[in-house]
Order: C-alpha cells, then structure tokens, then sequence
C-alpha cells in the first residue's frame, strides 16, 4: 500500500484525538465513555458529562496499557483464570443508569 507516513505512533496520534474530540464537544448535553481495548476491553470511564473527567483520564494514562495482557498470560501459562476484574463474556446493550448485563450464548 502507498502511503504517506504519519508522524508519532498510534498511542500519540489516539491521544491527541482523544483531546481533539474533548475540546470539540459542548459538553452540555454531550456525554462521553471510553474503554480501552489490549487484548480485552475494560471500562476506564463510565458515560459522563464531565470534560475534567476525561481530560484526568487522559493526563494519567499510561502509554505501556498492555499490563494486563502480560499479567494474564502469565496466570494462564500457570493454569489460572484472566486476572481482569471486568467481565470478558459478552455484554449486552444497556440503558443509562442500569446496571451491567452479562449475555451467556
């Protein structure tokens, strides 16, 4: 494929989306959630319409977020279960305020 190289990596090139988003939002009847996704996706903000929320967030994330992925493979190498305290099954659609559903198949 040709293409022109960007500068920056994929971390640096999501951060700086992610504030570009956050600045453009009128955080007024706009809400906002995020999850992370490394090898398994785990909830970090809940729907919010807070922007310091957010920007908090993204100020303290750290850019090695695969710590999870090395902690579960090793637990599994060893015969245990993942390590995420988040739910890895399939979650179902939800309204705001309801609680999390698991949807077994």
């Amino acid at each position: 494929m040709r293409v022109q190289d960007v500068p920056g990596n994929r971390y640096q090139r999501s951060m700086q989306f992610l504030r570009l988003l956050g600045d453009a939002l009128s955080w007024k009847t706009d809400r906002v959630a995020l999850a992370l996704f490394a090898h398994i996706a785990t909830p970090q903000i809940r729907l919010t319409t807070d922007p310091n929320t957010l920007f908090f967030f993204l100020d303290h994330l750290d850019a090695d977020v695969d710590h999870l992925v090395r902690m579960n493979e090793l637990i599994r190498a060893h015969g245990g279960r993942d390590a995420s305290p988040y739910p890895t099954e399939k979650v179902g659609a939800q309204s705001v305020g309801e609680p999390m559903r698991i949807v077994k198949p």
